[in-house]
């Protein structure tokens, strides 16, 4: 079975919108598509395909884990200048080191800088 258009788009920018899409492959965006499509449960450990999930309202059960309590948005910070970025190695401002870290709790739309 596979999920139709409409659920695989919404999948794939929910993923962008976490900053997970990088990290998710072809199977995990069309298992999380095919969740939305037929409304079902994902049944899961991976922390990515679990944060797209429940951003998007999808119920998630754990296999072998606890339940995951923080989920959010993955943003890149400078910790020289301590600003935001959407994605990038380097702080465009001060040239630092850009680091990832998850903004928990938050919905996806967190403002950062491009």
């Amino acid at each position: 079975m596979d999920p139709d258009k409409e659920s695989t788009n919404a999948a794939i920018a929910s993923a962008k919108e976490t900053g997970d899409y990088p990290q998710l492959s072809k199977q995990d965006i069309s298992i999380i598509a095919l969740c939305i499509s037929i409304k079902g449960e994902i049944i899961s450990d991976d922390f990515a395909i679990t944060n797209v999930a429940k951003n998007i309202g999808l119920k998630v059960s754990p296999i072998m884990t606890n339940t995951f309590q923080d989920v959010g948005k993955w943003v890149h910070y400078c910790p020289g200048c301590h600003t935001n970025h959407t994605t990038g190695k380097e702080c465009p401002m001060c040239g630092t080191p850009l680091k990832k870290k998850l903004l928990k709790g938050q919905s996806p739309s967190i403002p950062v800088n491009e």
